[in-house]
């Protein structure tokens, strides 16, 4: 089994971390690592759980793209409050998602919360 300062390198680097905001009461967060090699993805899914799937590539000159991914809201609290501690790249995002995470009632989106998604959303 891989460790979990493999993991956040891992994740530091092929990772992703996306907040989607519907105004005015809903927010999602969605973690997820893409890599043409399953093996390693199966190696981090055994530490960190996930969701994982093939994305068929339109070319057959290209290697198909495996995505692992967290989307339900303890489980990617979960695996950022596992990963913070070690990431160096991701730290200070994931640190604020979890933040947000944190804050969280449901249904209801204050104006702190607010404040972190105008900081973690892209602008557009």
């Amino acid at each position: 089994m891989v460790s979990l300062e493999y993991v956040a390198g891992f994740f530091d680097g092929e990772g992703c971390i996306n907040v989607s905001y519907c105004p005015p009461h809903h927010f999602q967060v969605q973690l997820s690592i893409g890599n043409t090699d399953k093996n390693v993805l199966v190696e981090i899914q055994k530490v960190l759980g996930g969701k994982l799937r093939c994305c068929k590539t339109q070319t057959s000159t290209r290697k198909d793209v495996w995505v692992l991914h967290w989307g339900a809201f303890a489980e990617t609290q979960k695996v950022l409050r596992i990963l913070c501690p070690h990431l160096l790249v991701k730290r200070e995002k994931a640190m604020l998602t979890l933040a947000l995470l944190d804050s969280h009632k449901p249904k209801i989106v204050t104006d702190e919360e607010r404040i972190l998604l105008k900081v973690l959303l892209p602008k557009t």
